[in-house]
């Protein structure tokens, strides 16, 4: 292992060694990380390619050398990583030789005599904070990269002027206030993780504009309970020229005016669609290097935001078609606490995005799959909510490299329907589908010979009242590659008795398991029981799991 990190090129070192900061069994988000190299100078662009690519690059070459491991992976990208105890040791005893950087988790580290470093972990909480900052006071004067577990240390780092990476994880606080930072002139990348239930949780300077070396604000809240308003950003935030990234996730964020000037944004994440202006929503059209938009609704009442909600939908149909040539991924409700579902209809953006590889429309009602989306001939991720499946899934079937395809019907206030649904093997259809969920329990499904041939997981929901005849064809499911299988049976209108719902529940799980093992005897087969209604979050956490 040592003669591995030897024979590393120089910049992939960096990276790595970058790495060993956080401590073990963490989970390494790869956008954080991407980005936290590109604002320490580890990578550069190139001509024909933005750092963050690069960065990526690099990120990859260290899986494929086994110097860190993916965990989470979505749409065949890593999302999260880890690093073996082994290599995290390995790592931070060369990290310790270069004098690269200090972790201060224990009382050891706190104790002992520190020569002057640029970045500076620190997740120890063992000892009062004047201890802490006694024992390395003069050693942090020059940091440039600080990673920050403990809340109550947060004011007395926020002097540090030549901070170029600020990255706090906090535990529930009423309120962060970091107006501080307005001295940080060279501040590149800030990201904040905390728990908050209600109010505004973080509180960013009025003259935030004047962090004219800004790259990154990443805002997450992790409380899923979370109940305020959505934030509402310093109007000077416009100002931020070299500001790529933004992104407010667990709360939202509305957009400030003359969102339009922030021209170098490749990333904008948990807008509030609502809370927004429809001319602020529009102005995103102009950002014509974004990449990744992702929206959201926290509420929605049809008397009284419908005519709002039109607006809105007009203004981001002439902004999505405006960034045609350079969006990848569109989102609508990724926050599932923060998911509104809306109706829409007849929602179609002129010119459809072509160059999307990844679209999610959940908290969209359609009344059926858009026949737009056809055209979206790249398309590897798709995520819908529709009223009415009918014959919608030829349209997405013709999508030659859609991998992975999740569809919800909503039921709505009139009585379900049941709805038949044939997948045909011949032609090409669904040929490169790795990954099917269908939340349809009023969806009968026929699998033809020679349907879905490189599916890996499928996921289906059920009514209680299940016949072994559903879903018909389960045996021309591809043997050879699918794996797992998610079964989930919607009984809350089950008319069994409390005393016999476990003995019900065991028939019908025994029922469904024995069809697919018959035919699938190596896949992992799992049967749930839960409300329909309530299998959004579930699901997901089963469609991002990595293997």
């Amino acid at each position: 292992m040592d003669l591995s990190y030897m024979h590393l090129p120089h910049h992939l070192k960096t990276c790595l060694l970058d790495i060993g900061k956080y401590g073990e069994d963490y989970s390494i988000e790869k956008d954080t990380l991407l980005r936290e190299w590109v604002a320490q100078g580890f990578v550069s662009r190139t001509c024909m390619r933005d750092a963050v690519d690069v960065a990526e690059d690099y990120f990859y070459e260290l899986i494929n050398m086994s110097m860190i491991q993916p965990w989470t992976i979505e749409d065949d990208e890593v999302e999260t990583c880890r690093v073996h105890d082994i290599m995290l040791d390995l790592i931070r005893s060369k990290a310790a030789e270069e004098n690269f950087n200090l972790v201060i988790d224990g009382p050891e580290v706190v104790a002992g005599e520190h020569k002057r470093v640029r970045r500076v972990s620190i997740r120890y909480d063992g000892e009062e904070d004047g201890a802490i900052l006694a024992a390395i006071n003069g050693s942090l004067s020059h940091v440039r990269s600080l990673l920050l577990f403990r809340e109550s240390l947060v004011p007395s780092f926020l002097v540090l002027k030549y901070v170029r990476v600020l990255h706090l994880q906090v535990a529930e606080c009423e309120r962060l206030d970091l107006t501080g930072i307005r001295g940080m002139f060279l501040l590149r990348f800030l990201k904040v993780v905390l728990s908050i239930t209600f109010g505004e949780y973080v509180k960013l300077p009025d003259q935030i504009g004047e962090l004219q070396q800004l790259e990154t604000i990443d805002v997450e809240n992790s409380d899923d309970s979370f109940i305020g308003k959505p934030a509402s950003l310093p109007p000077d935030i416009v100002r931020l020229s070299r500001l790529m990234h933004l992104s407010y996730t667990g709360a939202g964020l509305v957009l400030p005016d003359g969102i339009g000037k922030l021209r170098s944004l490749r990333t904008l994440q948990g807008v509030d669609l609502l809370e927004s202006s429809a001319k602020n929503i529009k102005g995103i059209g102009g950002l014509t290097y974004l990449r990744g938009l992702q929206m959201c609704s926290t509420w929605y009442d049809e008397k009284v935001h419908k005519l709002e909600w039109k607006m809105r939908m007009d203004a981001l149909r002439s902004c999505v078609g405006r960034l045609s040539g350079s969006l990848r991924s569109f989102i609508m409700g990724h926050d599932y606490h923060l998911v509104v579902p809306v109706p829409v209809h007849d929602w179609t953006p002129d010119p459809p995005p072509r160059r999307l590889r990844k679209l999610g429309l959940r908290s969209c009602q359609f009344p059926r799959i858009p026949e737009w989306i056809a055209h979206l001939h790249g398309l590897c991720s798709l995520d819908l909510s529709v009223s009415e499946v009918a014959d919608g899934l030829s349209i997405v079937a013709r999508l030659p490299s859609l991998a992975y395809f999740r569809l919800q019907k909503t039921l709505g206030r009139k009585y379900p329907t049941n709805e038949r649904a044939i997948i045909s093997g011949s032609g090409k259809s669904f040929r490169a589908l790795k990954r099917l969920t269908l939340m349809c329990p009023y969806l009968s499904l026929d699998f033809q010979e020679g349907a879905l041939p490189s599916l890996e997981k499928l996921s289906i929901c059920f009514r209680y009242y299940v016949s072994p005849q559903q879903p018909v064809g389960i045996e021309h499911l591809p043997a050879a590659t699918l794996r797992q299988v998610r079964l989930v049976v919607d009984d809350k209108d089950a008319k069994v008795p409390a005393s016999e719902l476990d003995q019900h529940r065991a028939g019908v799980e025994s029922l469904l398991k024995r069809a697919f093992e018959s035919h699938h005897p190596a896949a992992d087969i799992t049967v749930y029981f839960d409300n329909f209604r309530s299998l959004a979050v579930a699901d997901a956490e089963w469609e991002t799991r990595g293997d």
